[in-house]
């Protein structure tokens, strides 16, 4: 009987030795290091940005978030941005995507490359207005106006209504294209200029009522010439030279 005893005792110490010495090995084990999660920068909108506003600053702020959730058309960037106007709303917390944005590039929409208090106006032209289709985007131009001046004796006259206008858009040129030319009567092109609201319409008016021919400018030469309306009494002086 003690035998057994002694037994039993033995068994529970051996027991409580090696729960002892589990736990000893247990607690010496240190717990792996959570994986690490790699991050990116990226510019998202502090505030809730409306649908065609000016981007500032202010507006903007660099967040970290997982890389795995970085969008790839996103704005990592704030300078990137800074001046450019919205396309559609970008809320709180967004990341700010370059699609959303309106930058001076070849596609963007015409509305979004028009600087404030300036408006597009699109002239048809055709060979001989046009200088022959040698303007191209980003030309300056000088706008000669041709028209009969009322009175007893209706008067032509020519006058270059306006100086340096920056040629903005360049429409399809017919000759790459029978079916453009046959919708456009024979014009080689279309122009679309940046102008003052009130050039638009002195230059409307001329067009209808006129007609208008364009002088292409060499780009180094930004100086603006004092002229004449030039009519029959000026043509008789130049005969006589």
């Amino acid at each position: 009987m003690k035998l057994k005893k002694r037994v039993l005792v033995i068994a529970v110490l051996l027991a409580l030795i090696t729960v002892a010495l589990l736990y000893n090995y247990i607690s010496g084990i240190e717990e792996p290091p959570p994986p690490e999660i790699k991050t990116a920068a990226v510019v998202t909108a502090i505030n809730t940005i409306p649908e065609n506003t000016r981007i500032t600053e202010e507006m903007l702020q660099v967040t970290n978030i997982p890389e795995d959730a970085l969008h790839p058309d996103a704005v990592k960037e704030a300078a990137e941005i800074v001046g450019f106007i919205t396309k559609s709303e970008i809320i709180t917390g967004e990341q700010v995507l370059k699609s959303r944005i309106a930058f001076d590039q070849e596609g963007t929409e015409l509305a979004y490359l028009i600087p404030e208090n300036m408006r597009a106006l699109t002239l048809a032209i055709g060979e001989v207005s046009g200088v022959a289709g040698y303007i191209t985007v980003g030309d300056k131009v000088d706008i000669l106006a041709t028209y009969t001046e009322p009175g007893i004796n209706p008067t032509p006259l020519t006058i270059t209504q306006f100086q340096n206008i920056e040629i903005i858009k360049k429409g399809i040129n017919p000759q790459n294209s029978p079916e453009a030319l046959a919708a456009n009567g024979g014009l080689t092109s279309s122009l679309t200029l940046l102008v003052t609201p009130e050039q638009a319409e002195v230059l409307v008016f001329a067009s209808q009522f006129g007609s208008l021919n364009m002088t292409l400018r060499n780009p180094l030469d930004g100086e603006t010439v004092n002229l004449t309306q030039f009519g029959m009494d000026n043509f008789a002086e130049w005969r006589s030279r």
